[in-house]
């Protein structure tokens, strides 16, 4: 059977999708990752692609890639991200028995100098929630999904595939589908509640007439009546926050670290806060706690007058 990297690259990238329910968008990013160590190691070997045998890549062939990487000006974020990508690869060929062993093994690529969440202060997202006019479609449109995103943590992706059957209001909370297929019931908060009760009753309804298909399921509905994108909730974040006047760096994943901070901040503990998040493994949240150190030596500094 033919072990060339491309026929292996499908059969991953397959299984990233049939098996492991990846999004659309990480399936892309490994595919990505693989398609550029492919183009360097064959233009480094001086070899057709076609000709190209997962079985060839030696630990000193990856690290001249990493090299490469480096000499080209690529952050060591992104470095570390298309190892982990070829881990991932190598992992799954040693597991088939299509490889004896990863040559990642003897590769190490640590990323140090972590970027910590952005967050953004509850003052500013006071005002922030504030802003939207809940007397027009879209305002009440924006309230909801500011509100929503801000109580319950959700990613931009779930919350764009929510319909108005995922909702619980009555019980104060919501059903979304996270990654890998997982599904969890995330909070929503009398605010939340209250904005989401008042955006379906006038302005989704508002918003679905102007739409052809009467029958759509969504919760948060474009100007046109269709499913928000999560292109389109981005845009309104940063319409919000120009109307506001705020001088922050809001994106949808920003509310969600901010989300992650305050409940750590005002005595959450980590195991609940990684429920919340939907984060499979404890490593995920543990960042956070970062954050919340950060922001303690932050205010002692502002604070204590011999600090």
């Amino acid at each position: 059977m033919s072990n060339t990297w491309h026929r292996r690259v499908r059969e991953f990238l397959n299984h990233l999708n049939l098996e492991r329910k990846y999004s659309v968008n990480t399936i892309s990013a490994y595919q990505k990752d693989l398609e550029q160590f492919c183009n360097f190691f064959c233009d480094y070997k001086n070899i057709e692609i076609d000709n190209f045998n997962v079985g060839d890549v030696k630990s000193r062939d990856i690290r001249a890639f990493l090299g490469e990487l480096s000499h080209k000006g690529f952050k060591r974020s992104s470095i570390a991200r298309k190892v982990a990508s070829l881990r991932s690869f190598y992992k799954f060929l040693v597991k088939n028995d299509i490889v004896l062993k990863s040559p990642l093994l003897e590769v190490y690529f640590g990323q140090s100098g972590k970027n910590l969440p952005n967050f953004v202060y509850y003052r500013d997202l006071e005002v922030l929630l504030e802003i939207p006019d809940q007397s027009n479609p879209i305002g009440s449109r924006d309230k909801a999904l500011l509100e929503t995103l801000y109580a319950s943590g959700i990613r931009v992706n779930e919350l764009v595939n929510l319909n108005v059957s995922d909702l619980e209001l009555s019980e104060g909370h919501a059903r979304v589908m996270g990654k890998g297929g997982r599904e969890r019931l995330v909070p929503l908060g009398k605010e939340a509640v209250s904005a989401i009760n008042n955006y379906i009753s006038f302005g989704r309804r508002a918003l679905l007439s102007r739409s052809s298909k009467r029958g759509e399921q969504a919760l948060f509905l474009n100007k046109r009546g269709k499913r928000l994108s999560a292109r389109g909730v981005r845009y309104i974040l940063l319409k919000n926050v120009k109307k506001a006047a705020l001088f922050i760096r809001l994106t949808p994943h920003s509310l969600r670290h901010s989300f992650a901070t305050h409940l750590l901040e005002n005595g959450a503990d980590l195991r609940t806060v990684q429920e919340l998040l939907g984060h499979a493994s404890m490593t995920s949240t543990q960042i956070y706690t970062h954050v919340s150190k950060s922001r303690l030596r932050e205010v002692y500094q502002r604070t204590h007058p011999r600090a």
